[in-house]
């Protein structure tokens, strides 16, 4: 294999990662399953906390669920970002790491933003801990370094997770961020075109649109045809 073959194959699979996290949903077993497939996605010390964080949200009584944990709240984050409702991009700066942009985005923007995302920042900020506090500042993912090709020139970004750094790798390829309308899941697209998440997709939206030209058209048709067929028979009767 080629270097820029392992390279790609090495992105996709970045790609793959962090469209499973846009995918996770709200139970413990899901959760369990993502981390066993991708124990790297987050710093060792931030995913632990996260985890244990979603687990003991998990067994409050829904009633007094007030706020999400830090798991699915930056999982929302990367659903705005996935979605295109990022419009500030605050999400994305939160993403990456830049909380001092996100708030500076977010007191520029107030009441735009989302009454989820204000919330949760000013009363309980994801990826705080009790040592982050020690200095005043507001700390949540790490954030990214620029790093200088001295051979090149080329500067680049590098993050302290792969969650950021798969995320900062598939903003140059945006147009690969899907919601496929069929199933409404996220998904990173081959091609261009590319509409639907899977075959499987495909072919019931196919079914779909089978079935619904059937009951505008086909149901209408038939009954026509039926009727001209009946005519027909009548007149070939003998008299």
């Amino acid at each position: 294999m080629t270097p820029s073959n392992r390279l790609a194959k090495e992105k996709m699979r970045l790609f793959e990662a962090l469209a499973a996290y846009a995918n996770i949903g709200d139970t413990p077993a899901e959760w369990k399953r993502f981390r066993l497939m991708y124990a790297d996605f987050f710093p060792q010390e931030l995913g632990q906390w996260m985890y244990e964080g979603a687990e003991e949200w998990h067994s409050l009584p829904e009633a007094v669920r007030r706020y999400l944990p830090p798991l699915l709240w930056y999982r929302n984050r990367l659903r705005s970002v996935w979605a295109s409702t990022d419009q500030h991009g605050y999400s994305l700066a939160i993403l990456l790491g830049f909380e001092r942009e996100a708030e500076k985005i977010a007191a520029d923007h107030r009441g735009e933003i989302g009454y989820e995302g204000l919330l949760s920042r000013a009363l309980s900020v994801p990826g705080r801990t009790l040592a982050d506090l020690s200095d005043g500042r507001v700390k949540g993912l790490p954030q990214g370094n620029a790093v200088i090709n001295g051979v090149t020139g080329q500067i680049q970004w590098e993050f302290g997770c792969t969650l950021q750094q798969a995320i900062y790798e598939l903003m140059q390829e945006r147009w690969r961020t899907k919601i496929c309308p069929q199933c409404g899941k996220f998904f990173v697209a081959m091609k261009t075109a590319q509409k639907l998440c899977s075959v499987r997709c495909s072919d019931e939206t196919k079914r779909g649109r089978a079935l619904t030209w059937w009951n505008d058209k086909g149901i209408e048709r038939r009954a026509k045809t039926k009727k001209r067929k009946q005519a027909k028979r009548k007149e070939r009767k003998p008299r």
